[in-house]
């Protein structure tokens, strides 16, 4: 019902406009009808084992409601969605008095990963659509959480980010996030207790979100373990940066034969760091983002595919390779990571913009009087942790950073409105 009300302020005419722009959105949304996208989208429709739990049951779950008529899906997304934009709305509407016009431009900008560019998230059948409705509840409750310093927002944050987590262990981005805002809090406030109770709650959601995610593997598919996903992943900047006489650092007889066909395979294809200066790419790390799924779905998971690993073995193996390749010479990796944490944040300007605000903020936010800098702060430390977090195991695309990016984006307008309105009727 919130929703209904999000715009009691404004006129009949001006929310019927408003509402008038959802409605449409969403009969454009049902006009484009579900988009597959290869791989990924497969990998949820057959309950794949690298796949966490929570979306493929949901995908189970409708198909037997309504079978391969994924229209009532799109519907059921963009209305999440509207929801969850709605209930962050209102939070901030009601701590930062912002007038109706500004909200509405907010839930534009929050619902562009739905209408706009490549990605509308309700059409496509993948983890989006459920994630970033979670997303923004969580935000959300957090912000209820560090605004009235009531433990009750903390524990419905945590059962939504547990949630998240079963969905897309993306967010695991948000335990560094966590245990840096409890950190923080049990220097500057004088109720340690009650910080100490909030963070042994995150210690069991957590524990127990790792448990619920190994226990539907060891039930579905017999074996205790995280999602078998993550070496594949991991491998492939390890791989782009090695030499031919790294094949001496394995140990392992098997893995050395394996890491020696990798390497013979991106040499045929160009895909080695040694090959970017005669490539059409400007510098190594456009050259690693365009050799990635070369690397990763063409030579690592068809290799071992072909050698009849299951999907634990290709984790096992892939993982260990990696690791005695980044040992051996940490400089070199930590280099490449950093270029996809900077490519990310924009190039070197606005990386040094974004740490000089976030500092600014620490320093800001000491006199326990939180107001837009506690979001800008957190909305900061989220891309942070974030961007690290996606630089170990994927090439920075859209679609992994866009939930961060929407809440920077509509925080730093509402601190622009602040000092041009607020400060002026003063």
């Amino acid at each position: 019902m919130q929703f209904i009300y999000l715009f009691n302020k404004s006129n009949s005419l001006q929310r019927i406009f408003y509402y008038s722009f959802y409605l449409i959105v969403l009969i454009y949304l049902l006009y484009l009808g579900p988009i597959k996208i290869g791989r990924d989208s497969f990998h949820y429709l057959d309950n794949l084992v690298i796949r966490s739990p929570l979306y493929p049951t949901i995908l189970d779950f409708y198909t037997v409601l309504f079978s391969s008529w994924y229209h009532p899906l799109i519907a059921i997304k963009f209305i999440s969605a509207l929801l969850a934009v709605s209930f962050l709305l209102k939070i901030l509407k009601e701590r930062f008095k912002l007038p109706d016009i500004l909200i509405f431009v907010f839930s534009v900008i929050l619902l562009t990963p739905y209408f706009f560019g490549d990605y509308k998230f309700a059409n496509r059948l993948l983890t989006e659509g459920v994630c970033y409705p979670l997303y923004l509840i969580s935000i959300g409750l957090f912000l209820k959480f560090l605004f009235a310093r009531d433990q009750k927002y903390f524990l419905y944050f945590l059962a939504c980010l547990a949630l998240l987590i079963l969905t897309r262990r993306q967010f695991l981005f948000m335990y560094p996030v966590i245990l840096f805002i409890l950190g923080y809090q049990f220097v500057i406030f004088e109720k340690k207790k009650q910080i100490l109770a909030c963070f042994f709650c995150f210690i069991f959601m957590a524990l127990s979100v790792e448990a619920i995610e190994r226990s539907y593997r060891l039930i579905k598919f017999d074996n205790f373990s995280a999602p078998p996903f993550f070496g594949i992943q991991f491998s492939v900047a390890p791989l782009y940066l090695s030499q031919k006489e790294d094949v001496d650092l394995i140990e392992n007889l098997e893995e050395k034969k394996i890491f020696s066909e990798f390497f013979e395979k991106m040499d045929s294809k160009e895909v080695n760091i040694k090959h970017f200066r005669n490539s059409k790419s400007n510098n190594f790390y456009e050259h690693f983002n365009a050799s990635y799924n070369t690397i990763a779905w063409g030579i690592t998971h068809k290799t071992l595919s072909e050698k009849d690993y299951s999907w634990f073995e290709v984790d096992k193996t892939t993982k260990s390779i990696a690791w005695q390749l980044i040992i051996n010479d940490p400089i070199k990796h930590a280099k490449l990571y950093f270029f996809g944490i900077k490519k990310m944040l924009g190039g070197y300007y606005l990386m040094a913009f974004y740490l000089m605000t976030f500092f600014i903020c620490i320093i800001s936010i000491n006199f326990k009087k939180y107001g837009s800098n506690l979001l800008l702060f957190l909305s900061l430390l989220c891309s942070f942790s974030n961007y690290t977090l996606i630089s170990l195991v994927e090439t920075p695309l859209m679609r992994y950073s866009i939930y961060t990016e929407v809440i920077q984006i509509i925080t730093f307008t509402m601190m622009f409105y602040e000092f041009l309105f607020m400060k002026k009727n003063k």
